[in-house]
């Protein structure tokens, strides 16, 4: 039996990724470090209805369902030992009536890409 509501580590098996929040110039905090992700697809209608609004999606992610994690925070997603960083344009907390998470709350991430170099050191020079 077991509880349906329990998020399993499967269910988000793509990677880790951090979640940073930006205080208005000052440093940045870690939200979240190590929070495991699943890669979603970026649907024609949201990719569109994005665009309409200038806003260019490049990622669509879901992570389990955590407390504190807002549009305008920002995801590290490391690949090839580099960190990519996307800014949250919009978290939709979901039910887990989605079948690729059945009973399972998630948080749907839609992200943009940001051109920051790591250089600038802003989020902790990662």
């Amino acid at each position: 039996m077991g509880n349906q509501n329990r998020t399993t580590a499967s269910s988000f098996n793509d990677g880790l990724c951090t979640i940073w929040d930006s205080m208005d110039g000052e440093a940045p905090a870690k939200v979240y470090e190590n929070l495991r992700y699943r890669e979603e697809i970026v649907g024609a209608v949201r990719y569109f209805a994005a665009k309409q609004a200038q806003v260019r999606l490049s990622r669509s992610i879901s992570v389990p369902m955590v407390q504190g994690v807002n549009a305008g925070q920002f995801v590290e997603i490391r690949q090839a030992g580099k960190p990519l960083l996307y800014q949250i344009e919009q978290a939709q907390h979901m039910r887990g009536d989605d079948p690729a998470h059945p009973g399972c709350p998630y948080i749907k991430l839609s992200l943009a890409a940001l051109s920051m170099a790591q250089e600038a050191g802003w989020y902790g020079g990662i």
